[in-house]
């Protein structure tokens, strides 16, 4: 009986262990994760940003949303003041923000 017990109790521990695994990298890819999108919108307005690190440019849209340029500076130069896009971004959870990574120029009217 006492093998029996010791066979649980390891079964127990082993199992539990496998299942801390599992949720530290389950967090890990959580939290790291980037996941695509796709926004439309008119630029009301475009700004360089200092005070946030790994972040160069800062693009405001008509429906109140702002999306981030990481290093693109070409990409920051196309974009002109009152006009539409189509914008291939990327939601970054840990920050809480929208990654533009490209924009096409569209002449849609409505979304």
């Amino acid at each position: 009986m006492d093998i029996f017990k010791g066979i649980i109790a390891g079964a127990v521990v082993l199992s539990l262990f496998f299942l801390g695994v599992i949720l530290a990298i389950s967090v890990n890819a959580i939290d790291n994760s980037i996941i695509p999108d796709i926004e439309y919108g008119q630029v009301t307005s475009k700004a360089p940003v200092t005070d946030i690190p790994g972040i160069k440019y800062q693009i405001a849209l008509a429906d109140g949303k702002v999306l981030y340029i990481t290093t693109n500076q070409t990409l920051y130069d196309t974009m002109q003041i009152n006009m539409t896009y189509v914008f291939s971004c990327r939601i970054d959870y840990n920050n809480q923000w929208l990654i533009m990574d490209s924009a096409s120029q569209t002449n849609r009217t409505e979304t």
